[in-house]
């Protein structure tokens, strides 16, 4: 039975899908390796279904890549991973600071441009 991932708006046809503990993983035909690699890079959410229009059965969010892999028979396999909560913690931090640090620095520039 052939199951679709959807992804970031596309749809990609697998041959089998596996959930484990904290993961994901797909197995497609004609895919490249490389692309694959690229377009699950950017990759945080995605859904599967029993066909490209059905209503998925099974979503996973907070995702992180983990591989991408090509056989000997040509198929392709992607792997990705639920991020833990200390990840998840730590990219807020990060992404807060970076706004904090671009408030201080426009404040910096206002207050200089004063004097």
């Amino acid at each position: 039975m052939k199951e679709y991932i959807k992804a970031n708006g596309s749809i990609f046809e697998c041959s089998k899908v596996l959930t484990g503990a904290g993961t994901v993983s797909f197995y497609m035909e004609s895919q490249s390796v490389a692309g694959m690699e690229q377009f699950f890079r950017a990759v945080s959410s995605l859904s599967v279904a029993g066909a490209p229009d059905a209503v998925p059965y099974g979503a996973f969010e907070n995702l992180a890549f983990q591989s991408a892999s090509v056989y000997a028979d040509g198929s392709t396999s992607v792997s990705m991973r639920i991020k833990s909560e200390t990840e998840m913690r730590l990219e807020a931090l990060e992404e807060s600071q970076e706004i904090q640090d671009g408030a201080i620095t426009e404040i910096g520039k206002a207050i200089g441009g004063e004097a």
